[in-house]
């Protein structure tokens, strides 16, 4: 079981990395993209971006918290 949950520690650190590593891709790539858009389009396009953006934070916010608690987890373990 030990084991186990070792794995999914590590399981979870993994995307936890990727999840921030694309966070940041995206913030690299995304702001151009979408003021081409904007160009083209009316402000309904922004509108849309702001929302995914805030739903991307939520995202990471949970991974985080998700990442804390495993460590937290990972301590207890370590105390018993």
């Amino acid at each position: 079981l030990y084991m186990l949950l070792q794995d999914v520690i590590v399981i979870v650190i993994v995307i936890h990395y990727v999840v921030m590593v694309l966070h940041q891709l995206m913030m690299m790539l995304l702001p151009q993209f979408y003021q081409e858009e904007e160009e083209q389009q009316s402000g309904k396009k922004k509108k849309r971006y702001q929302k995914s953006r805030q739903q991307m934070q939520q995202l990471l916010v949970d991974h985080r918290r998700h990442y804390q608690y495993h460590k937290s987890q990972q301590q207890m373990q370590q105390l018993q």
